[in-house]
C-alpha cells in the first residue's frame, strides 16, 4: 500500500491537503481497506498485529473527530492535485448513482426517482474517474430529486474547476435536452450526444434520410449498419426587451443517424 500511495501520488497529495495529519489518515485508510467490515473501534487491535504509517493506536473518537473535520476546501485541493495525475493522457468518464437513505437529518435525501424505484429519499453521487486508471479523483454528493438532465451544467463548472478547460463531452440520452445543449454552445464545449427521436429537428433528419440510408454505400460493414451524416442548423430564439422581437443563434450540428435492419426487421415482424 506504501508503494501504491506513491505511485499514484495519494501521499504526497494527501500530506499537502491535511498536513501532519495525514499519516493517521492513511492509516485509516489501510484499515478500512484491509478490515472492510470491521468498525473503526476495532483498529486498536489492528494496530498490535500491522505495520502502517502512523505506527500508533488511533482511538475511536480521535478517528471520529479526525473524519469529521475534513473541509470542503481540503476535498476541493485534493480533487486538483489528483486530477494533475490524469489530465493528458486518458479520457475522463463521468456518471452519476442514487444512495436511498431513510436519515432525517440529510438535508441532500430528497425524493426522486431511482432504478431501483425505492420509494424512500435518496441522494445522489457523481464522480469523475479516469478511464485507463480505473481511478477516481473527483465526486461530488448532490440532492436526490436532480436527474442527470440537470447535472451537465454542474460538471462544466466542476471540469473547469480542476483544470480541464476544453473538455469534449461524449454522453448518453440521460443528458439530452435542449437546455443542456444550448448550455454547451454558450460555454463552447464541443459534445456528442445520443439524441431523442422525440425531438423536432431529429424527426426531421430521420424523414429526410429513411427513403435512402438503406443503399450500399452507407452500409458499415464492420458494425453491420447503414449510417449517414447530415449537416443541420440548431437555432436558439432569445427574447430582446421588446416582446415583438426576437433574435436567435444559429449554430451548425451534424445528425449521425444509424439504421440496423435486422431490429428493423424484428420490430415489423
Amino acid at each position: 500500500m506504501d508503494k501504491i500511495g506513491d505511485k499514484l501520488g495519494i501521499t504526497d497529495d494527501l500530506k499537502k491537503c491535511l498536513g501532519d495529519d495525514y499519516k493517521k489518515f492513511l492509516s485509516i485508510v489501510y484499515f478500512t481497506i484491509l478490515e472492510d467490515k470491521s468498525p473503526l473501534y476495532r483498529f486498536g487491535k489492528w494496530n498490535v498485529t500491522h505495520r502502517h504509517p502512523h505506527g500508533k493506536d488511533i482511538p475511536s473518537q480521535r478517528s471520529s473527530e479526525l473524519l469529521m473535520g475534513i473541509t470542503q476546501r481540503q476535498i476541493d485541493h485534493f480533487c486538483q492535485l489528483q486530477s494533475k495525475h490524469r489530465q493528458d493522457n486518458e479520457y475522463l468518464l463521468f456518471d452519476t448513482t442514487s444512495i436511498s437513505s431513510y436519515s432525517e437529518v440529510l438535508k441532500q435525501a430528497q425524493y426522486g426517482h431511482n432504478k431501483e424505484n425505492d420509494p424512500i429519499p435518496q441522494f445522489n453521487l457523481s464522480l469523475l474517474f479516469g478511464e485507463k486508471s480505473q481511478l477516481p479523483f473527483s465526486y461530488r454528493k448532490l440532492a436526490g430529486n436532480i436527474p442527470d438532465i440537470k447535472t451537465l451544467k454542474n460538471l462544466l463548472t466542476e471540469l473547469d474547476f480542476l483544470g480541464h478547460k476544453k473538455p469534449k463531452l461524449v454522453t448518453d440520452k440521460g443528458f439530452f435536452s435542449k437546455e443542456n445543449i444550448e448550455d454547451m454552445f454558450k460555454e463552447r464545449v464541443k459534445f456528442l450526444l445520443s439524441a431523442k427521436t422525440s425531438v423536432k429537428l431529429i424527426t426531421e433528419q430521420l424523414k429526410n434520410v429513411y427513403s435512402e440510408i438503406q443503399q450500399l454505400q452507407y452500409y458499415n460493414n464492420s458494425y453491420q449498419l447503414y449510417s449517414k451524416t447530415i449537416p443541420a442548423i440548431w437555432e436558439i430564439g432569445r427574447q430582446k426587451k421588446s416582446k415583438s422581437s426576437a433574435s436567435h443563434q444559429k449554430h451548425r450540428v451534424y445528425a449521425h443517424v444509424y439504421y440496423d435492419i435486422m431490429r428493423m426487421a424484428e420490430k415489423q415482424n
